[in-house]
């Protein structure tokens, strides 16, 4: 009994060896999603549109009227924000999450919408997939719920 249990480890050490222990990412698999048909997408935008994603929602409150324009360096920060976005790649279903998606970001060059994301207080959703938000979300967040006057 004692040989057989000595045999398996020295044959699995072999057998990582031969093999090289790849990574996920070594073998072109990333362990991570990101964005990607999105990014591609919003490179050539030249201003955000920040909506409420409940605008067309009978009996709304008077803040998902609200809307907001970004261009230049603030438009930039949040295409990169976007562009550095990472999610954990999972073979299960996705956790449910109680964050609120109340805010749509399109992203236009000129009259031409390029893609949009959905952003909530905790979380940036793109390409059906949700990310944690980075603080320039949370901040643009925030900064939302001040100018719309939902938060003093």
């Amino acid at each position: 009994m004692k040989v057989l249990l000595t045999i398996p480890v020295p044959a699995l050490l072999i057998i990582a060896a031969l093999n090289g222990c790849k990574s996920e990412s070594d073998s072109g698999i990333s362990g991570y999603v990101s964005p990607v048909p999105l990014i591609n997408q919003i490179q050539a935008a030249d201003h955000i549109v920040v909506v409420s994603t409940f605008r067309h929602t009978p009996g709304v409150s008077h803040y998902a009227g609200f809307s907001m324009t970004m261009t230049g360096a603030e438009m930039n920060t949040i295409i990169r924000s976007i562009s550095s976005l990472r999610a954990p790649r999972y073979n299960g279903p996705t956790v449910l999450n109680d964050c609120l998606y109340d805010r749509e970001l399109q992203f236009y060059h000129g009259t031409n919408e390029l893609g949009t994301a959905d952003l909530g207080y905790c979380l940036v959703s793109c390409d059906g997939v949700d990310y944690h938000a980075p603080e320039v979300f949370r901040s643009l967040y925030h900064r939302i719920a001040r100018e719309s006057g939902e938060e003093d």
